[in-house]
């Protein structure tokens, strides 16, 4: 049941949502890109064009739990800007992560020199006219990132070997930990050469990773079976290393979402080559406290594309959401499908027996993503046709695309 839908950027001649995350209160940090001119009126910001000064400029919005738009923020200069990821803060705060490829870019109307024209930043951005702090990472490219108590924690692959904030960052992927008032990076912990997820609670983060050939980390050295396995790592949050588990164990296995259960149950969402057919199934492993092996089912055969984007257990209920194309069996239901990709949520018991699956998407090209809040699931990206639910309506100009968020409730 879709409860609210918010169009974002309204009136640009292309925009998407690429991030979002929700707050313990239900409010929402989105950040997108957009080309052309949208207009927000809203509190701090009011009768105030925002208009792309470059190939592309990034926004940043705060919402409220009911879809409500609190402000807008813009990140531009004169060439192309990204929204990799962002994180919901309670004190009202949006963490931003991305790239700006200007020689100097203004965020949230604060203008910042960018030296070498190319980096990767972190930015707190706590309304329509301010931002502080902003910390550039040079080519530390980051994703995901997580608040915890003491800071900020992030999946981030680093392009090659630098030294970030006086931290030497070694190349390939790494969690990445940031001081939560001044961003500057604290710590890295190296995770091998291809990048994964992460999932973090309270005490520990969580990774997997796809990984060929052999991969050490500490003192414990894998390999793989194929030409691609998952591994699952288990890190506390100052970044010391403490466990693993190989995942994957047929041809080409490769993780898209994690999530750890209250009861301390992995799993990881991702897709495998079951047989030798050069087509991958979408699958689930699972590795149970105490277990030493984790266990893989398949949620998805081959006959169309099915990219998993999230997964959050929720008791003994699963809830998986991505995107399709095709006529894939998810559950061993067909879905409907309106376009020529579409995204879909879906609920699963403990045992991963599909209970229902919705289908969300219009008559052109959707690209969906997720997360979770507490009892619903927040959907975000870019619809390619025009999309109405719950009184409200999304259409993109042209050939281009349209911004949105909305909420769906799990009941």
């Amino acid at each position: 049941m879709i409860e609210w839908l918010t169009p974002l950027a309204a009136g640009a001649s292309n925009a998407a949502v690429t991030a979002a995350d929700v707050a313990d209160d239900g409010s929402i940090c989105a950040a997108g890109a957009f080309t052309g001119t949208f207009r927000f009126s809203g509190s701090g910001c009011f009768g105030s064009d925002h208009r792309s000064s470059g190939d592309q400029d990034v926004f940043v919005a705060r919402m409220t739990a009911t879809g409500g738009i609190t402000w807008i923020a813009q990140i531009g200069g004169d060439s192309r800007e990204e929204a990799h990821s962002v994180a919901a803060l309670s004190d009202g705060r949006c963490v931003v992560a991305g790239r700006v490829t200007s020689t100097s870019v203004t965020i949230a109307r604060q203008a910042i020199a960018i030296p070498s024209g190319d980096s990767h930043f972190v930015a707190a951005i706590s309304g329509c006219a301010s931002a502080a702090p902003i910390e550039l990472t040079g080519s530390l490219e980051t994703w995901q990132l997580f608040a915890t108590g003491t800071g900020m924690v992030a999946n981030a692959r680093a392009h090659s070997e630098q030294t970030v904030h006086g931290i030497a960052v070694p190349p390939g992927s790494v969690i990445a930990r940031f001081d939560l008032d001044t961003l500057r990076l604290s710590g890295v912990s190296s995770i091998g050469d291809a990048a994964g997820a992460i999932d973090v609670g309270s005490t520990s983060v969580v990774a997997a990773q796809q990984f060929s050939n052999e991969l050490r980390i500490g003192a414990r050295s894998f390999v793989a079976d194929g030409p691609g396995d998952v591994l699952i790592t288990l890190w506390r949050l100052d970044g010391e290393f403490v466990d693993a588990w190989q995942a994957g164990r047929a041809r080409n296995d490769a993780p898209s979402a994690i999530d750890v259960g209250d009861d301390g149950t992995i799993r990881v969402a991702g897709t495998s080559e079951i047989d030798d057919t050069e087509a991958n199934d979408t699958v689930i492993w699972t590795l149970e406290p105490g277990s030493d092996t984790p266990r893989m089912q398949v949620v998805a055969a081959a006959g169309g594309y099915v990219a998993l984007a999230s997964i959050a257990a929720r008791g003994d209920r699963v809830f998986l959401a991505g995107g399709f194309s095709g006529s894939p069996r998810i559950g061993g239901v067909s879905l409907p499908s309106t376009g020529s990709f579409d995204g879909f949520v879906s609920e699963w018991n403990d045992e991963h027996e599909m209970l229902w699956a919705r289908a969300l998407g219009s008559s052109g090209p959707d690209h969906v993503f997720w997360t979770h809040a507490a009892d619903a699931v927040v959907a975000f990206g870019l619809i390619g046709a025009r999309f109405a639910a719950a009184g409200q309506s999304v259409e993109p100009l042209g050939d281009g695309g349209a911004a949105f968020v909305l909420r769906a409730a799990l009941d």
